[in-house]
C-alpha cells in the first residue's frame, strides 16, 4: 500500500524489475485502503505509519494467516520504540535491528564512507 503516486511508481518498477508478481501493491493510504484487501495475508511490509500505528497492527493480526509475519521500518527513535512496545501487545517473537548503510565518496583518490540515516526494522510472527 502506498498513498503517494512517485511512491507507487517506483514500488511497480521495482516489482517489475524483481518479477515479484506475488506482490499486491494497493493504491491509498493505510488503515482505509486496507478494506480493499478481502483474504487473509501471508506478509506485511509497513514503511511508515502515517501516525495510524495502532490501527495498523490491529489490522495486520486480524488478517494475517497464522505462521506470517509482520515487518515494520522506521527512521526516529520515537517510533521505533512505540512499534516495538505496540508489536510485543499484537505479535510473537518481535525482534528490534538497526541497520546503516553508508555510500562511497571519492576523496583525495581514496573512498570515504559517508553513513545515510540508520534504519530500524522490528519483525513479529503471527500466531
Amino acid at each position: 500500500m502506498e498513498a503517494k503516486e512517485k511512491a507507487l511508481e517506483l514500488v511497480q518498477k521495482n516489482k517489475d524489475h524483481f518479477n515479484a508478481d506475488n506482490v499486491v501493491i494497493i493504491p491509498g493510504k493505510a488503515p482505509e485502503a486496507l478494506a480493499e484487501i478481502k483474504e487473509p495475508v501471508d506478509r506485511v511490509i509497513i514503511g511508515g505509519s502515517g501516525g495510524n500505528m495502532e490501527s495498523l497492527f490491529q489490522w495486520c493480526k486480524a488478517n494475517t494467516r497464522p505462521g506470517g509475519r509482520v515487518i515494520a521500518n522506521f527512521v526516529t527513535l520515537e517510533n521505533a520504540a512505540q512499534a516495538t512496545t505496540l508489536m510485543n501487545q499484537y505479535f510473537d517473537n518481535v525482534e528490534l535491528i538497526q541497520v546503516g548503510i553508508s555510500r562511497g565518496e571519492g576523496i583525495g583518490g581514496l573512498t570515504m564512507l559517508k553513513a545515510a540515516n540508520p534504519i530500524f526494522i522490528i519483525t513479529g510472527d503471527v500466531k
